[in-house]
């Protein structure tokens, strides 16, 4: 069979060291299944490291120190605008949190997330350079191998053209993250990636008709499948041996190529794990799709990346907090399920001038819920790192500081007695509403580690009531969400919040608290019945909803006998008197007693959450 190589664009640089090593010789097939690779392949493989699969924390990590680079320009702790680089970017995404925010006396300078690093971002480099300087530090024998594995061949031109077309008609319109208008470019001037070429052939295998699929002829020349495993392949070793080094395109070529799993709990290569935090993102409802947008085809693909890319990123915080892994294993239809079925019944005449509202509404409402999702793993460093006790100090007033910026540009709750019409021509009520129920997450897991992670002693009266109020604040927000029937179409990540609510108030209700019981003077059991009852009411939408709110009602009824016994059992405490000291001593551990199995209970307490130590010491 004919193919074009690669390497041919590779012939005016570095030839010695890479196109001589590189020859051209003929293909026939993959000679190694892919979990036989690392038993025959050279030194290079066998350095990629083998544990990280079974740390999820470090292998989100270690993918967004690939694809989150800081730039130097960061100065401000201060500083909230996110951006890709300018070719994906739009200016109300990039002005959205403009520094006016702050205040003329508080001026500071932008906070940049680039997806590409300096040179990247300045075009200083093209794929074959990039290629060709990765394969001259690459040893001989493991040129050899990936010459024989034929990794830098593409099929000849023609089949090329038809594995594209088919590409950008069946897969792009559901998965826009390639940047067609510069794929084209570089196509036409033959520096085109191959690994992103390779993911791409990959997914246009699955709608390839029968002649395609022959012309390709790999395997038994008639099977979608071998055709598809072909490219894979081929693409998962241009990137476990580090050939291509350009962030976006890492990010672009792994989100496309996890489409057609939804488990790499085997896979060795962290990188992977960009496409698994993307499902977990998507499960959580971090991804809004383009459906109320008045524009055209290619202003929807063009936004549809951008969330996308956004969303990657959103996701390496996500999978951080709650239950990553449950919510990954929701089917990737029922995940999308609540965001369809919301904008779909949103959708505008075309003479409505409201359309424009919810444009700017929507990808408003992406950016800052990645900025809040973004401030909370700093959050959790804050609070769990191990560092000196004058450092954290200084990073929990930095958390505080921020806290107190976001609550001045997040929409505060509605009044009790202001309703909120059913009909407005002003954006939906739902983002404003999600975007402080985020807020409140965010400061329930600062409070709540600094109060059960015993943090700050000196003000553990003033965090304990923090933390209570902030949980009163989420329940309120969750009765109004209840209240215009919005529960059923939250994202996923509002079951996350209301578990972490619940958890809280029971440690509350249980008498895990430096305030007296007789001094809160809220009715703590019918706080957690709400949430129990929010809970059912989202179990058609997710799945984990009904789990969590089973895990709650088993809880509160432990805690009530514990509670009842224990007012049995004791005179009314004094407030002079040393009993009640005693009476807030720790109770037994909530699991004690449960009837469930493989300590359940025990997901109330956050340390279990991270059983194998905290991810950011």
């Amino acid at each position: 069979m004919e193919f074009e190589t690669f390497t041919n664009s590779l012939g005016s640089r570095d030839s010695a060291s890479a196109q001589s090593r590189l020859t051209t010789r003929s293909y026939s097939g993959l000679s190694l299944p892919p979990h036989e690779i690392s038993v025959n392949t050279p030194t290079a493989y066998a350095t990629i490291d083998s544990t990280t699969s079974e740390n999820i924390d470090r292998a989100i990590s270690h993918v967004e120190s690939q694809s989150l680079s800081a730039s130097p320009r960061m100065q401000s702790r201060h500083a909230m605008i996110l951006h890709l680089d300018e070719k994906a970017a739009f200016p109300h995404v990039l002005h959205s949190m403009s520094n006016s925010n702050f205040g003329d006396d508080n001026v500071v300078p932008n906070h940049h997330l680039p997806l590409r690093p300096d040179h990247a971002l300045n075009n200083s480099t093209n794929a074959p350079e990039r290629y060709s300087k990765a394969i001259s530090q690459l040893d001989t024998s493991t040129r050899i191998f990936l010459s024989d594995q034929g990794v830098l061949k593409l099929p000849r031109g023609s089949i090329t053209h038809a594995l594209l077309a088919v590409f950008f008609k069946h897969v792009h319109p559901h998965v826009p993250v390639v940047d067609k208008a510069a794929l084209v470019r570089d196509y036409s001037a033959r520096t085109c990636s191959p690994l992103l070429l390779n993911s791409m052939f990959a997914l246009a295998s699955h709608f390839a008709d029968e002649g395609l699929v022959i012309a390709v002829g790999v395997g038994t020349g008639s099977s979608k499948g071998e055709m598809a495993d072909h490219f894979v392949q081929k693409a998962r070793l241009l990137a476990d041996f580090g050939l291509e080094h350009d962030h976006e395109t890492q990010l672009v070529s792994f989100l496309l190529l996890t489409q057609m799993w939804q488990t790499w709990t085997m896979e060795r290569n962290p990188r992977y794990w960009i496409g698994r935090a993307m499902n977990v993102g998507v499960g959580m409802g971090l991804f809004r799709r383009v459906h109320t947008m008045r524009m055209s085809e290619e202003d929807v693909l063009r936004r549809s990346r951008l969330a996308l890319l956004l969303l990657a990123c959103d996701a390496m915080t996500a999978t951080e907090v709650g239950s990553p892994m449950t919510l990954a294993e929701e089917d990737i239809e029922l995940q999308l399920h609540a965001e369809r079925r919301y904008f779909e019944s949103c959708v505008t005449s075309p003479i409505t001038p409201s359309a424009a509202h919810y444009q700017s509404a929507e990808l408003d409402f992406m950016t800052t819920s990645l900025s809040l999702m973004l401030f909370l793993r700093e959050i959790l460093r804050a609070v769990y790192a191990a560092r000196p006790v004058t450092t954290q100090s200084a990073a929990l007033n930095v958390v505080e500081d921020k806290l107190r910026h976001y609550n001045t540009i997040v929409t505060p709750l509605p009044l009790a007695q202001q309703q909120i019409p059913p009909d407005d021509s002003s954006p939906h009520p739902i983002f404003s509403l999600l975007l402080r129920l985020r807020l409140l997450f965010n400061r329930l897991i600062f409070y709540r580690g600094i109060v059960f992670g015993r943090i700050r002693h000196e003000k553990r009266i003033y965090d304990e009531e923090a933390l209570l109020v902030t949980v009163v604040d989420i329940c309120e927000v969750v009765r109004y969400l209840d209240s215009h029937q919005f529960l059923p179409i939250c994202p996923g990540w509002t079951t996350t919040a209301l578990f972490h609510a619940s958890a809280v108030l029971l440690n509350f209700y249980a008498g895990k608290s430096s305030i007296a019981a007789s001094d809160i003077a809220i009715d703590l059991p019918t706080l957690i019945i709400q949430l129990i009852e929010n809970l059912e009411k989202m179990e058609e939408t997710w799945n984990f909803a009904a789990w969590i709110g089973r895990a709650v009602r088993t809880a509160l009824d432990s805690v009530k006998r514990k509670v009842d016994l224990r007012q049995q059992k004791q005179n009314p405490p004094t407030r002079d008197g040393d009993s009640l000291g005693a009476e807030r001593d720790p109770l037994t551990p909530l699991s004690a007693d449960m009837p469930l199995d493989n300590g359940f209970m025990d997901i109330f307490d956050w340390h279990a959450i991270f059983p194998d130590g905290i991810p950011f010491q």
